[in-house]
């Protein structure tokens, strides 16, 4: 029996590999539709499934498949032209899902595929979900001038992600990281360059200063313009200060700490989480942010900050 499969349609860098195994000897064949496919109007024209049966193809000579053979053809989109190729030409063939051999040998073949193209093997291998979309986009954003070129740049995600307003700034590392450019840890304390962005969620990279070449736009990310903030009331024994909703509140840092203080400049909150070491690293660069209280319960304000 011959079994098709394709692997790396999912993933936004390079192009998609198609396997085919002859179950009986185990003789095996692979080979990658090239990224121009994926990269220029080809991939409008869905001529990347033209090539399938090219591979196809050069496989059945290599194999030496006939049409006594029971072709087994995985289920996806990528084989739609293949299965009226195979049925013009009169083989027996069925679709259904290929798991087993066949289907670790094709991704395994994809992964290092990519790792011929430059992705590093421990980015691979030691993740769930190595190709999701988004954390390979953290991988090409590192260094975005190079690996772009190893993109599929046709696919719509890429045309709505792939040019996202990036925040570029120096900054000084307080935890331990990994250069996504070099790959090598990033040992703090350490002066970095760090890009900062939104797309299903917010995303950092963080990059020793040598490993970045381009330049730096030192503005706050897009995911702090408008934030939601919970702060958690002071709890000094003191007069309880007189809070109401949509008052202005001011932002001051002390110590490590963003402070909240009402509009007679009564400390009445304070902000402790991730996003107020942000917040406090950019007031400290000179921005500033409007903010409002939201809501309040006993112990905690919910307030609403906008970037001026």
């Amino acid at each position: 029996m011959i079994q098709i499969d394709d692997a790396g349609s999912g993933s936004l860098i390079g192009g998609t590999g198609i396997g085919i195994l002859n179950t009986e000897n185990n003789q095996y064949y692979f080979e990658v539709i090239p990224l121009e496919f994926y990269q220029t109007q080809l991939f409008l024209q869905k001529a990347y499934q033209d090539y399938v049966i090219k591979i196809v193809k050069n496989g059945f000579r290599k194999l030496n498949v006939n049409k006594s053979h029971i072709i087994e053809l995985c289920q996806g989109y990528m084989f739609d032209k293949l299965r009226d190729w195979l049925e013009k030409n009169k083989y027996q063939w069925k679709s259904t899902k290929i798991e087993g051999t066949l289907q670790l040998k094709v991704e395994e073949s994809f992964n290092q595929y990519v790792i011929s193209l430059g992705l590093p093997k421990d980015f691979i291998k030691h993740a769930r979900y190595a190709f999701g979309f988004h954390r390979l986009l953290k991988w090409v954003f590192a260094d975005l001038e190079n690996r772009q070129k190893l993109c599929k740049i046709k696919w719509k995600s890429w045309q709505k992600w792939g040019n996202i307003k990036k925040s570029i700034y120096a900054n000084n590392l307080g935890y331990v990281d990994y250069c996504l450019k070099c790959g090598k840890r990033i040992k703090p304390p350490l002066n970095v360059v760090t890009i900062e962005y939104i797309t299903n969620k917010p995303a950092t990279i963080n990059l020793h200063n040598e490993c970045y070449q381009g330049k730096l736009n030192p503005f706050p990310p897009v995911f702090l313009h408008q934030i939601s903030l919970t702060s958690k009331i002071c709890s000094e024994k003191l007069p309880k200060p007189d809070i109401k909703l949509e008052e202005k509140i001011t932002l001051r840092k002390i110590q490590k700490n963003l402070v909240v203080f009402n509009k007679n400049g009564e400390k009445i909150g304070y902000l402790n989480c991730r996003l107020g070491e942000k917040l406090a690293f950019w007031m400290e660069k000179g921005f500033n942010w409007n903010c409002v209280i939201q809501d309040l319960s006993e112990n905690k304000l919910l307030l609403l900050a906008q970037l001026t």
